[in-house]
């Protein structure tokens, strides 16, 4: 029940929707029992005519209000239920879905939305493909369950029950006679739901690290390629593959077992009925109208009921889903706004960084600083130097505020960073890496990531102080060129530069370049360093090297 709480929690906004949607289900379950209650009338009413109806229908839901009607009442009555029929199916169906993607578009952007307020330690811990798998597949498994599995289940409960209150009104005791295999393939069903739900979670492990190896295969297709990895590489996804296969093989070998025996058990209920109905029919004692109702429903009656096993697997894949995207949401934010956020009373080219016996470890037993002071002035240009692994990046990082200290505390203009409000502490600072990231979108969007509502003019003012504009306007498209996922289209002299216009177009007081204009050749590195130049003009600046140059 935890499961359908969570999941009604989040269809806020289209609970309205949905329980229309629920309503339209049941009614159309109910209307497809009247079919064949209209037909056993008709039937009578022509074996009547004929002279060879056996015994005369005497009770039954319906009967005596049927029978006051013409036949051709009957067949208009037939006729119209069919038309609502289709119209509630139309209406289960169309709302249900309606809700469903409304759900899972809620819970994406939800979850992306926590995602970002994580700290940069969760996703060092964590796989990008992972992560992706649980905000894509993973809700839409939840999807699926409201807009097909919820439905179904529905009419597993309600149609059974249905026929079951009609048949056992005509005749009970062939009625409790048909139902003498349910017990028994009910008891299978609840048997074997415990172990899907186990193989479901393990699927859905299973499926978020397939993709997490794929997705990181194919960022590092160069690296395979030029160290001839691929045999390797392949194995790898090939086991993590195998391993996705044997847990789909274990969940279909047990779920086909209760539905394999609900076809047996439908079986035994058809011949329990043509052989007791069939004799009580041949005795006089049951009419054949009677007969054809039961052989009607029971066509229909253990149909809900092998859908039922799919309901049940359906809904162990989203209780498992659900699980992992619900540990996801449920993640407490390491750093998180302090109550009474509080911000510097002096202007930002006042502002002095300081490092009050600082210190800051990953891990326990590791640390990586150790009290460490510094003072910063404002507008002064410092260098961090040192070698691979000393902590000059951790250093800079601990600014922005993307790690908390260990001990001591970082104060930006005389405030401790941990009491400014986080999105404003960090429009403070602009970093030009040495790995820049660049999205898969165009050169303007890229450099709107500085400030997204910068005018076309104010971009290509700061696209010319970082020397990036000539080489922009040389693309297909200018500023409106798509440079590939990472910026792949792009040389990293190029990636450098937009990163500088970026950074210009953010205008903070505070920047760090970090290896900035590592890995590029000498033109470049003069293009890079006279854009720096400008851009850290009147700026607090730390700069992070290996060694001064």
């Amino acid at each position: 029940m935890h499961f359908y709480r969570q999941i009604w929690t989040y269809l806020k906004g289209f609970r309205l929707v949905m329980t229309v949607a629920i309503l339209c289900a049941l009614g159309h379950h109910l209307v497809t029992l009247i079919p064949a209650l209209l037909v056993r009338e008709t039937i009578a009413r022509i074996g009547v005519a004929l002279g060879n109806g056996g015994a005369k229908i005497t009770g039954g839901m319906g009967q005596a209000w049927f029978a006051s009607w013409s036949f051709r009442s009957l067949l208009f009555v037939l006729g119209l239920t069919y038309v609502v029929r289709s119209l509630l199916f139309y209406g289960d169906r169309y709302l249900a879905h309606v809700a469903a993607w409304g759900l899972l578009a809620r819970l994406r952007v939800q979850a992306y939305a926590h995602l970002q307020r994580l700290s940069s330690g969760y996703f060092t811990r964590q796989q990008s493909g992972d992560l992706a798998s649980r905000v894509i597949h993973d809700v839409k498994t939840v999807e699926f369950f409201l807009a097909h599995g919820l439905p179904q289940g529905i009419m597993s409960l309600v149609v059974p029950v249905g026929m079951t209150a009609v048949l056992m009104s005509i005749n009970w005791k062939l009625a409790l006679l048909m139902l003498l295999p349910i017990p028994l393939l009910l008891a299978t069903n609840l048997k074997l739901l415990p172990r899907m739900r186990q193989n479901y979670k393990k699927l859905h492990d299973a499926m978020g690290t397939t993709n997490a190896l794929i997705a990181e295969s194919a960022q590092g297709m160069n690296v395979i390629k030029a160290f001839t990895y691929e045999a390797h590489r392949l194995a790898q996804v090939a086991k993590a593959c195998a391993t996705l296969h044997r847990y789909v093989v274990r969940i279909n070998r047990i779920s086909a077992i209760p539905q394999s025996a609900a076809h047996l058990f439908s079986g035994v209920g058809m011949l329990i009925v043509l052989g007791f109905g069939g004799s009580m029919t041949l005795r006089g004692e049951m009419p054949l109208a009677d007969l054809v109702v039961f052989i009607f429903y029971l066509s229909q009656f253990y149909q809900p009921i092998i859908q039922f096993n799919q309901t049940s697997e359906n809904t162990q894949d989203a209780i498992a889903a659900s699980h992992r995207v619900f540990e996801l949401l449920s993640l407490e934010p390491e750093l998180v706004d302090p109550p009474a956020p509080r911000r510097p009373t002096r202007p930002s080219d006042q502002w002095t960084i300081r490092f009050r016996e600082v210190s800051f470890a990953y891990e326990p037993d590791c640390p990586v600083l150790h009290q460490i002071n510094l003072e910063i002035q404002p507008g002064e240009t410092i260098a961090v130097v040192g070698h691979t692994g000393a902590g000059k990046t951790t250093l800079t990082r601990l600014i922005p505020r993307f790690w908390d200290v260990t001990a001591g505390a970082v104060e930006v203009g005389e405030v401790d960073v941990r009491e400014w409000a986080l999105h404003d502490l960090r429009r403070q600072v602009s970093l030009v890496l040495q790995d820049v990231f660049l999205f898969n979108t165009t050169v303007l969007e890229n450099l709107r990531v500085g400030r997204p509502e910068a005018s076309l003019e104010e971009v290509i003012e700061a696209a010319r102080a970082a020397n990036a504009d000539a080489f922009i306007r040389e693309l297909p498209q200018g500023y409106d060129t798509l440079i590939g996922e990472r910026g792949v289209r792009l040389s990293g002299g190029q990636k450098q530069r937009l990163a500088i216009a970026r950074a210009l177009l953010k205008d903070a007081p505070i920047l760090i370049l970090d290896e900035a204009t590592s890995s590029v050749d000498t033109y470049t590195e003069a293009l890079i360093q006279e854009a720096l130049a400008r851009l850290m003009a009147g700026r607090t600046t730390i700069i992070v090297a290996h060694r001064l140059s």
